[in-house]
């Protein structure tokens, strides 16, 4: 689906991915998208070579009702998000304090936009923003 964006005549600046709920069966679902997360990159990197400058991503919001049964998942798969950080000029924001409560799709989507936008100025065209979002067991940051 990306070949479009590969061949042109269309050009990225960055991107912005906003997914992850549907990985978020288990413990095990969360470590595979730690693997693969960071590859897809790669891969799109490698087809899109604009794509060298900037990428961020959105951390999953609050979810309770129908999946996951098991109320670790969202952090597990929160965690395995943070994958990507060992990738250079990445940037991300949480949502998990912006949620709908138990609503997957938060209606509100101006505080992640916000933090997703102060990403990719700091990350992308290196102005003095401040944009991490408050990250649990994050140590090392690549940009």
């Amino acid at each position: 689906m990306i070949v479009p964006y590969a061949e042109g005549p269309m050009e990225f600046s960055g991107a912005i991915w906003y997914q992850g709920e549907a990985n978020t069966k288990d413990a095990a679902s969360a470590l595979l998208y730690a693997c693969t997360f960071p590859q897809m990159l790669r891969s799109w990197r490698r087809a899109i070579p604009s794509l060298q400058a900037f990428f961020s991503f959105a951390q999953l919001s609050t979810w309770c009702t129908g999946r996951p049964a098991n109320p670790s998942s969202i952090p597990q798969m929160r965690d395995a998000q943070l994958s990507l950080t060992s990738e250079a000029r990445v940037a991300w924001a949480t949502n998990a304090d912006h949620g709908y409560g138990c609503d997957i799709h938060p209606r509100a989507k101006q505080a992640i936009g916000k933090r997703l936008a102060r990403g990719a100025l700091a990350v992308r065209y290196k102005l003095d923003e401040s944009w991490l979002s408050p990250t649990y067991g994050l140590s090392l940051i690549h940009i």
